[in-house]
């Protein structure tokens, strides 16, 4: 069956009425879409300019991409609160602009809004703003103080690179990710707080931000990123906050001012060339699975600990750390990789608390030669020698030499040293034709030291002590 289609007049004229009309004022460029006005372009003669709000009867609300870019007479600008968009480069390379009010009406500040802006000294940016954009300061050399208000969720990529004057910074909770480069080469940032909230620390967000000495970073942090904290060689108070999941690579190299840092038990990565060159450090706790190079060349690194759970130690993890003298490894440890302790040549001792990792590569401790590695009693697969180092059990010792230690108001005391979680019964033989050891004590070491006392010892004329496994 036939059926007629209809038809349509279509008025090509009235097409405009869908279309943005252009305009121009007496200082300004503008176009004209749904009722509302986007400022394009300043015809003014500078100084200080309060934007309109209204032109021709309708509400100004936003300020277009490169509407007052490069306009160099600027002293000061503020928007009224009709605005809520500032668009991209909008008041970029405006190097006279000494202040700028941004109202809580604004939700969006475009991608370097007030990049170059090399005279200003001081901004807020209201909580109505939901993120601070790409580059939006960057190269604002002359900013020294930003608040960003709680309700900003985003920090962008470089949004803050290179505000060389800038003093402090306070991100609030409500900031879930801070961006790559953020706050790139601050040199003089001196403080850096991190509210609870933030979840992601960008790739080198702090990155050569020389001034700052120390920082902490809560546990809703979730990752460090690439670089984060690189090249900061005054850097010498690092907190790790229980929560933190990951490293990343390089994340704080070259940060020779760090001395001793303590990674939780719920860092599950740390990256390549983490710590790399890290100078200054000389002791560390680490607990989570631990890449290629990430101590590199830490040559005063003399105290390392390798908490349960750690499973694999990467490629030249410790190469060059001369300082080290003995390492425990827990038996979580499954792999260790080549060159994992290159050319440690002050190492001597290599505490296994597990069986023979079944992943080691032989030239995993190439360089230590002088190194022996010891099992515990019970464990397995340890032949001699075994990656090119000699092999020997891994006993208890007796430690008497140190402070509360030796004869003692309280008795005679000494500390049992062997390895956490291990049972060690003290045995106690006062006559030595008889051959009769008495147990005195049965002691399960919860850390790597368990201290001993005996507040009978001078009752005998004389008294020895042995030890042994139950």
């Amino acid at each position: 069956m036939w059926v007629p289609m209809k038809k349509y007049l279509i008025i090509p004229g009235m097409l405009l009425f869908f279309l943005p009309v252009a305009g121009q004022a007496e200082d300004y460029t503008y176009t004209t879409n749904n009722s509302t006005i986007t400022i394009t372009g300043y015809l003014g003669g500078g100084g200080a300019v309060s934007i309109t709000n209204e032109i021709n009867g309708l509400p100004v609300t936003s300020i277009g991409n490169s509407a007052f870019s490069f306009r160099t007479s600027l002293t000061s600008i503020t928007i009224p609160d009709s605005v809520t968009t500032i668009g991209n480069w909008a008041f970029y390379s405006c190097t006279s602009l000494t202040s700028i009010i941004i109202p809580g009406s604004v939700t969006t500040i475009g991608s370097y809004a007030f990049r170059s802006c090399i005279g200003l000294p001081s901004v807020i940016i209201p909580g109505s703003v939901s993120s601070i954009r790409d580059a939006v300061f960057y190269g604002c050399g002359n900013l020294t103080n930003v608040v960003i208000s709680t309700g900003v969720t985003s920090i962008g990529i470089a949004a803050f690179s290179s505000c060389t004057s800038l003093p402090s910074i306070t991100i609030p909770g409500s900031v879930s990710s801070i961006g790559d480069s953020a706050f790139y080469d601050c040199g003089n940032l001196t403080n850096v707080v991190i509210t609870t909230g933030v979840a992601n620390i960008g790739n080198a967000a702090f990155s050569s931000c020389t001034g700052l000495t120390d920082i902490t970073i809560p546990g809703s942090v979730t990752n460090i990123g690439d670089s984060a904290f690189s090249g900061i060689g005054n850097l010498t108070n690092v907190v790790i906050t229980t929560g933190v999941a990951s490293i990343g690579s390089s994340a704080f190299k070259y940060c020779t001012g760090l001395t001793d840092i303590a990674i939780p038990g719920s860092v599950t990565s740390i990256g390549d060339f983490a710590f790399h060159s890290c100078f200054g450090l000389t002791s560390i706790t680490i607990s989570g699975s631990i890449g290629d190079y990430a101590f590199y060349d830490c040559g005063n690194l003399t105290n390392v600990v390798i908490t349960a759970g750690v499973t694999s130690i990467g490629s030249y993890a410790f190469d060059y750390c001369i300082g080290l003298t003995d390492i425990t490894i827990p038996g979580s440890v499954t792999s260790i990789d080549r060159y994992a302790f290159n050319y440690c040549i002050g190492l001597t001792s290599i505490y296994f608390q597990g069986d023979a990792p079944g992943d080691v590569d032989s030239l995993a401790f190439f360089g230590d030669a002088s190194a022996t590695i010891y099992y515990l009693p019970e464990t397995v697969n340890w032949p001699n020698p075994w990656a090119n180092l000699p092999t020997m059990p891994w006993l208890p010792q007796i430690q008497i030499s140190g402070q509360n230690l030796g004869i003692q108001p309280s008795g005679f005391a000494f500390n049992i040293n062997w390895a956490a979680g291990m049972t060690v019964v003290v045995e106690a033989y006062t006559n030595l034709t008889s051959g009769i050891w008495e147990p005195l004590q049965t002691n399960l070491l919860t850390s790597s030291s368990v201290k001993f006392n005996d507040p009978q010892w001078a009752i005998y004329p004389s008294r020895f002590y042995r030890l042994r496994m139950p």
